[in-house]
């Protein structure tokens, strides 16, 4: 095996090969220094001679080799400098968090890298037609425990899958979990089946609505209703009612007006939706006017 040249590498050993050819040759002692002090050192007699430094702790070393002849004339070779990594660098995703829900078509992905000798981390993350995850963004100049911000932008509405590596000089290289957010900025869908638009209706107003969303949940949903500007009635919608009331507007007594129905929902990241419909109440009972036979009107059995 060759001698380990220069550089970064993610390995636990360090190889040195020695060929000497030299009159009146004696010794050749090959050294391995550390940033300590002189770490292991080796030496023989012959001029070819192969040493293995193996089971080495992460860190740098220097190593070099010396000659010596029978005259006592010593000869070094040039020091190569190796830097051994055999850990990968720590990840620690700050956010999003995994299921996270948003609006915004731009996304910050934070995070913090803990390696001495950081080289690059990458976002990646699935798009549609594609079987590989591809690459959204990258930072070369990372500093180690410090957060860094990688970021997604120009984002569709879709369901997404995404995760970080890091790797250090020596190619050790560390993955997230993969994580999943969704983005999601158009309104609810509301449609209103009761009361039907310009309808009557009477004291008992059913109020039947369907509300969804394509992407995330309903958050809150509500009606109101107003004759005019002024508001006559308020209240919630669940989904447990499967988003339906009734109002009883039977506390305004025997009215006749035009009204209107507002449903008002939002989904879990806020986008808002409302639907009015307009219907006339009618809560007056119907005027019974006899015609016939006439009031204090006398009738004897007699044929006609």
């Amino acid at each position: 095996s060759p001698t380990t040249e220069s550089g970064n590498l993610s390995q636990s050993y360090i190889a040195a090969n020695i060929s000497v050819s030299a009159t009146n040759f004696e010794t050749v002692t090959i050294y391995l220094y550390n940033t300590s002090g002189l770490y292991n050192h080796s030496n023989s007699s012959s001029p070819e001679y192969y040493v293995l430094f193996n089971n080495l702790p992460d860190g740098t070393y220097y190593l070099n080799a010396t000659t010596t002849n029978t005259f006592g004339v010593e000869n070094s070779v040039e020091t190569v400098t190796i830097a051994l990594d055999t850990v990968a660098p720590t990840l620690e995703i700050n956010g999003p968090v995994d299921n996270y829900n948003s609006s915004l078509i731009d996304i910050n992905f934070t995070f913090i890298a803990t390696e001495s000798s950081m080289a690059n981390c990458s976002l990646y993350s699935d798009e549609e037609g594609y079987v590989a995850y591809l690459l959204r963004d990258s930072n070369n100049s990372i500093s180690s425990g410090e957060t860094t911000i990688l970021n997604m932008s120009s984002l569709n509405e879709r369901t997404y899958n995404w995760y970080i590596t890091c790797i250090d000089i020596t190619g050790n290289s560390n993955t997230s979990s993969t994580r999943q957010f969704i983005v999601d900025y158009s309104a609810p869908s509301i449609t209103v089946s009761s009361p039907v638009a310009n309808s009557s209706a009477g004291s008992v107003v059913y109020i039947y609505t369907e509300i969804t969303d394509s992407l995330t949940s309903i958050g809150q949903a509500s009606y109101t209703i107003y004759n005019g500007s002024n508001l006559l009635s308020s209240g919630s919608l669940n989904s447990s009612n499967n988003w339906d009331s009734v109002w009883n507007s039977s506390a305004y007594g025997e009215v006749e007006m035009n009204l209107t129905l507002v449903i008002t929902a939002n989904d879990t990241v806020g986008n808002l939706a409302t639907s009015n419909v307009s219907f006339y109440l009618d809560n007056v009972n119907p005027v019974i006017q006899l015609v016939r036979p006439p009031e204090l009107l006398t009738y004897y059995n007699s044929n006609f």
